[in-house]
């Protein structure tokens, strides 16, 4: 029987060693892990990692190659020419895009548009990772920017989770004279053991537990009926405040340094409902002295910066789009609070910002973000903001040899 067994364990192995071998061979988007930790970072890009998104069937299955290249940004090389002007583009999700082709993301329009507008090439860098707060941005660019050498910096803002990150991410606190203490955080053992190899840089594990969550994703549509569908919208924001009020706890009164969650972000509710509240004004406080260091670094090397803020479909859409605050049980919620916030900080620093509100309402706001459950802009919103930040850098005179 132990005899029997012991071919049969060597057998499974041997199958498992071939798929793993024919995945990686014949499906290269399969075959490594997407992310590792990092000391400085918390987590990074791997160069030359692949991987395939899926979308939810709501917004077509569509299926979506992502390549990292081998300096750890997502699309083409690097660029060795001189005769170019180069932009460097940091943010989080939204401006890795991983669920849009390459050609249709942010970064790639708004190259499309300089060009358009200038006498010389640009290259615009892909400098967005997926959960990034912009704490984490803002180290990458203290460690890129010497190496990049940009002639412009478009730092991404995101009003709807990235108040919360910095108190998630725990790589910053705020002294009592308003600016940033760097910390030591530390990594939890369970987060270092899910990043480790093994199992879980399988290619073969990948794919089942992709197949998985293709078929869970498949079986949650959201709810037809209007009043239904407003009832869960609004019941997730609530779940969100008690969530909140832990994350400024564990950083802030208990000073807890583990990070325990890197790709756990939520909409900033208690920001939005409850700004007077302690919690609240660490955060926005905590937000301004980031955006200040930013544009310390980008005045240090000196490149030129533009921010852009992009807004939250919880503040511009219906629960077609995006969650939903409750106006009754929350009458201080001003939609418009999380990107005006970071609008007046940046201006108080100096520095030129884009708010994408406005730009978004005067359109149809929902044109602008996929369907849930997925809750990122869209071609159609990536495309307007490329428009509209290429205006931007032409009218304010950011890079040489743009038209006005």
């Amino acid at each position: 029987m132990t005899k029997r067994l012991l071919i049969l364990t060597l057998a499974a192995l041997g199958v498992f060693g071939a798929a793993e071998l024919a995945l990686r061979v014949f499906f290269p988007a399969d075959a490594g892990p997407m992310y590792a930790l990092d000391p400085e970072l918390l987590h990074r890009l791997v160069p030359g990692a692949q991987k395939v998104f899926e979308h939810h069937p709501a917004n077509d299955g569509r299926r979506i190659h992502v390549h990292v290249n081998s300096s750890g940004f997502r699309g083409e090389e690097l660029s060795e020419s001189e005769d170019q002007l180069r932009v460097v583009v940091f943010g989080d999700s939204f401006v890795m895009a991983e669920f849009t082709e390459r050609q249709d993301t942010f970064s790639e329009k708004l190259e499309s548009a300089l060009e358009a507008r200038s006498q010389t090439r640009v290259e615009v860098v892909n400098a967005g990772v997926a959960a990034y707060g912009p704490d984490q941005s803002l180290r990458r660019m203290e460690i890129e920017l010497s190496r990049l050498m940009p002639n412009l910096v478009v730092f991404c803002l995101l009003a709807d989770n990235d108040y919360g990150d910095l108190l998630r991410n725990k790589m910053f606190a705020l002294e009592a004279d308003g600016e940033l203490r760097p910390l030591a955080f530390k990594i939890s053992g369970e987060l270092q053991e899910r990043f480790s190899g093994g199992l879980s840089s399988s290619a073969v594990v990948r794919l089942i537990r992709r197949a998985r969550s293709s078929r869970r994703a498949q079986g949650v549509v959201p709810p037809v009926d209007r009043a239904e569908r407003d009832r869960i919208a609004i019941e997730t924001i609530e779940s969100f405040a008690p969530i909140c009020a832990e994350e400024y706890a564990s950083a802030v009164l208990h000073k807890d340094l583990t990070v325990r969650a890197l790709f756990s972000d939520h909409y900033d509710v208690d920001l939005a409902t409850e700004p007077e509240s302690e919690a609240a004004r660490y955060k926005a406080a905590l937000m301004g002295a980031v955006i200040r260091r930013v544009c310390s670094v980008a005045a240090g090397h000196p490149v030129p910066i533009l921010f852009i803020v992009i807004p939250s479909a919880t503040d511009l859409c219906d629960s077609s789009r995006g969650l939903l605050v409750s106006r009754k049980a929350h009458p201080r919620y001003d939609p418009r609070r999380l990107s005006q916030i970071m609008e007046r900080q940046v201006a108080e620093s100096g520095a030129p910002c884009i708010s994408l509100f406005e730009h978004f309402t005067e359109a149809n706001p929902g044109s602008f973000y996929f369907l849930p459950p997925e809750n990122h802009w869209n071609e159609a919103g990536q495309a307007l903001a490329a428009q509209v930040a290429a205006d931007a850098v032409r009218e304010l005179d950011l890079l040489p040899d743009i038209e006005k």
